[in-house]
């Protein structure tokens, strides 16, 4: 497996280990495992992004979520997180991203820095 990406399943749950958020090749190999999981009915995960010691880069964090965020409302996953204490990762919002249409002045001051549900949206005629 991945240097970037371990897996261990223990009593139908899932964890997969993070040890970097800098290469592209993590969305893909991300999207592989879950459906795999998918096909074997495991739908407990736990991200664990403790080893994590590199950069979070926009380009990886953002599909991760969406895809995390797919998962979840699609086909009723139940994700946990763990991740290192004071985690930049955390203060973008990746475990559950910001609802916009109730959220405006949370996004206000850090849009640049926060990852949004964009389909909470409403759009205006």
């Amino acid at each position: 497996m991945n240097k970037k990406l371990n897996i261990r399943i223990s009593n139908n749950i899932a964890t997969i280990y993070f040890k970097d958020l800098t290469k592209r090749i993590i969305v893909s190999k991300f999207i592989y495992i879950m459906y795999g999981f998918l096909k074997r009915g495991v739908t407990q995960i736990v991200l664990d992004f403790k080893k994590c010691s590199t950069a979070s880069y926009p380009n990886i964090v953002t599909p991760l979520s969406g895809i995390i965020n797919y998962y979840i409302e699609v086909h009723k996953f139940d994700f946990s997180f763990k991740l290192r204490h004071n985690c930049y990762l955390s203060t973008t919002f990746f475990e559950k991203p910001i609802k916009l249409a109730n959220n405006i002045a949370e996004v206000e001051n850090n849009i640049l820095i926060r990852l949004l549900n964009l389909q909470t949206l409403k759009m205006h005629p």
